[in-house]
């Protein structure tokens, strides 16, 4: 049984242990869409239900394949996403902004 832990005063609570999504935008080697699904599955059926991910992470791809996997696939998760971070798209330099769109 994966042990839990509250994170927000309405109590919502999430699994001890998290996945990082890093690796699905091809940060650390290159990677597929099914791979980071047959972990997302894995991670589900260890009780897993916390996701860390952001916009930077492939530049969104991190955040779509967790989209494509949600869509066609049981089980709640809940998404910690950092905004804010930007990454020049020619130079690769990275920067932060939090102002509203």
């Amino acid at each position: 049984m994966m042990k839990t832990r509250k994170i927000r005063q309405d109590g919502k609570m999430v699994s001890e242990v998290g996945l990082g999504c890093w690796s699905f935008g091809g940060s650390y080697g290159p990677t597929t869409e099914a791979e980071a699904h047959e972990t997302l599955a894995a991670a589900r059926d260890m009780g897993l239900d916390f996701l860390d991910t952001a916009n930077v992470y492939g530049m969104g791809v991190s955040e779509t394949i967790i989209g494509t996997f949600l869509n066609g696939n049981a089980g709640d998760f809940t998404i910690a996403t950092k905004a804010g971070i930007w990454r020049d798209p020619e130079t690769g330099k990275r920067s932060f902004n939090n102002k509203a769109p």
